[in-house]
């Protein structure tokens, strides 16, 4: 974790492991405060492929457990493939004018380009934090826009912003506050997706050649553009 700190002009990229960027990646409470992540290019992290011996060679680009007062601004992810941007909570933060892309490949392909979600600790049953939320899921005072998102024409990302976390079976309670607009997204399976949402504004997003049919480890799945399950303010 990192407080009053400044991550900029970094280049992350051709890792194998979790996360190409972790930020206060801790299942515990951390001061994660203050903080810029600007110009930076993370790229090429993980391999998305399927079978076994590639099962565990994904990476996300960026993984932040929970944080307040940060910019993010300015930055590039190129061809991660768990989840480009993946975050627990943020509050009076700025996500703003980052830049997302995929190049086209099977292997450069993500489940998701960017996803809000509360983290879920889901491993060992005997573990004291077995089935406990690990971040607050806070957004209150959060301004995400001006998010570029494509997909390329491909469609080489699961969903394109996903806001909550029962995609990945994580029984969370809802994430809650700020503001999610002004974003474009190209070329998603699915192109924006909202559960267990509440208090959060949503509002001009733009969504192009999104949507079809597309094979899932449930088998066939018509997606589209956009889907709600979950009330919440939208203009």
């Amino acid at each position: 974790h990192c407080s009053n700190c400044k991550f900029t002009n970094n280049v992350l990229k051709n890792g194998l492991s979790a996360t190409a960027f972790g930020y206060g990646w801790a299942y515990e409470p951390t001061d994660n405060r203050d903080t810029e992540i600007s110009n930076n290019l993370i790229a090429y992290n993980g391999m998305h492929l399927s079978g076994e011996d590639w099962r565990f060679l994904w990476s996300d680009g960026f993984s932040l457990h929970d944080a307040s007062n940060l910019i993010i601004r300015d930055n590039e992810f190129v061809d991660n493939t768990d989840i480009q941007f993946v975050i627990g909570g943020c509050t009076d933060c700025l996500i703003q004018n980052n830049i997302f892309r995929h190049t086209g490949t099977i292997e450069g392909g993500s489940f998701a380009a960017m996803v809000l979600q509360a983290w879920w600790f889901d491993d060992d049953p005997q573990s004291p934090t077995y089935h406990t939320q690990t971040s607050t899921g806070d957004y209150s005072g959060t301004d995400v826009s001006g998010n570029i998102i494509d997909c390329s024409d491909n469609q080489r990302c699961g969903f394109g912003i996903y806001l909550g976390s029962d995609a990945w079976g994580f029984p969370a309670l809802d994430i809650f506050g700020g503001s999610v607009h002004d974003n474009t997204i190209i070329g998603a399976q699915q192109g924006f997706n909202v559960d267990k949402v509440r208090n959060m504004e949503v509002y001009n997003n733009l969504v192009s050649n999104s949507g079809g049919r597309f094979k899932t480890n449930l088998g066939f799945r018509d997606m589209r553009s956009e889907e709600h399950t979950s009330e919440l303010q939208s203009h």
